[in-house]
Formats: structure tokens, C-alpha cells, sequence
């Protein structure tokens, strides 16, 4: 009973890595696409960006050269600031984009150290179940060897008895029929002689 037992423990405490296996490498999968997402959507960002900066250069060119210096300069100032914030998301871009490379090794590295740490976990549970179930075998072998020695050693004992008691009763039955005989053998002789004894008076008288 106590093998049965220890064998649907062994299983459930498989299970229960597998579970918890499987659900953190759900998670460390959402996070990598979450962080991709991300980095896509600041690429996108800084390609409407460029299209917008484009678009406004082009504007620029086509006005006339009479809308004054304030104009310009503001047009120039609005080419700066998209400039600028078209770095800054490009910079953004490729930082979340390192950062995303980055997570996406450590899931990686993640998902390798726990496949070699579960595979390590299963093979000490099935070297421990294995020596259980040697050590349960050795014990089961020894009972029955030990059933068989005590089973064998009554066996002897049994017939070393029957073996003493009929040697009792043959011996006996030898004394009673030699007792018989000498019996026997004395009456016969009684009346042997006490036939001669009549025919000895017979004859005298």
C-alpha cells in the first residue's frame, strides 16, 4: 500500500512542475510579445514622423519667398522640433528595441536554465523512484524469502516429528508383539508340559 501510494504522489508532483513550467514560460511569452509590440509601435511612430517632417519640408519649398522671415523662421523652427522629436522617438525606437532583444535572450536564457533545471528535477524523481522501487522489491523479496525459510523450517519440524513418532510407535508395536510372543511362547510351553505331566501319570497308572 505504501509503494501504491508513493507511485500517485510521483506522478501529481510531475504534474504539478509541467503546470507550473507551462505557465511561466506563458508569461515570459507574453512579456517578449509585449515588448515587441511595443517597439513596433514606436517604429511606426517614428515613420509617421519622417512622412509628417517630409510633407511639411515639401510645403516649405513650395511656398514663395515673399511670406517674410517670420515665416521662415517658423517654418525652420517646425522643422527642428519634428527633427528633434523624430530623434527622439528613433532613439526611443531603438532603445525599446535593444530592450526587447535583451528580454527576448533573457526569456530565452530563462526558458533554457528552466528545461534544464526541470529535466534535472524529473531524472532525481525517477532515480529516487527507482531506488524506492528497489528498496520496496528488496523488501517485498525478503518477506517472501523469509515466508519460504519459515514455511520450509516447519515443514522439517513437522517431519522430523512424524518421522520421531512413528519411530515411537513401531518400536512399541515391536515390543508389544515380542511381548505377545513370549507369552504365547510361555503357554505353549505350559501346556506342553503339563500334557506330559498327564501323560506321564496316565502311563504310570
Amino acid at each position: 500500500m505504501r509503494g501504491y501510494e508513493s507511485q500517485e504522489r510521483e506522478p501529481a508532483a510531475d504534474v504539478d512542475h509541467l503546470s507550473r513550467f507551462e505557465a511561466e514560460m506563458k508569461r515570459l511569452k507574453t512579456e517578449r510579445e509585449k515588448a515587441i509590440q511595443h517597439a513596433e509601435d514606436l517604429g511606426y511612430q517614428v515613420e509617421v514622423l519622417r512622412a509628417k517632417l517630409h510633407e511639411a519640408r515639401r510645403t516649405i519649398m513650395s511656398r514663395p519667398a515673399f511670406d517674410g522671415g517670420d515665416i521662415g523662421y517658423q517654418a525652420e523652427q517646425l522643422l527642428r522640433n519634428a527633427q528633434t522629436q523624430a530623434d527622439q522617438l528613433r532613439a526611443d525606437a531603438e532603445r525599446e528595441l535593444s530592450q526587447a532583444r535583451a528580454q527576448t535572450q533573457r526569456i530565452l536564457q530563462e526558458h533554457a536554465e528552466q528545461a534544464a533545471r526541470l529535466q534535472a528535477e524529473l531524472h532525481q524523481e525517477a532515480v529516487t523512484r527507482r531506488q524506492q522501487l528497489d528498496q520496496e522489491l528488496a523488501e517485498r523479496r525478503q518477506t517472501v524469502e523469509s515466508h519460504v525459510n519459515e514455511n520450509v523450517a516447519w515443514a522439517e519440524q513437522l517431519r522430523a516429528r512424524t518421522e520421531q513418532q512413528a519411530r515411537r510407535l513401531l518400536d512399541e508395536s515391536r515390543a508389544e508383539a515380542e511381548q505377545a510372543m513370549s507369552a504365547a511362547r510361555a503357554e505353549a510351553e505350559r501346556l506342553t508340559a503339563e500334557a506330559r505331566q498327564r501323560l506321564r501319570s496316565d502311563a504310570e497308572s
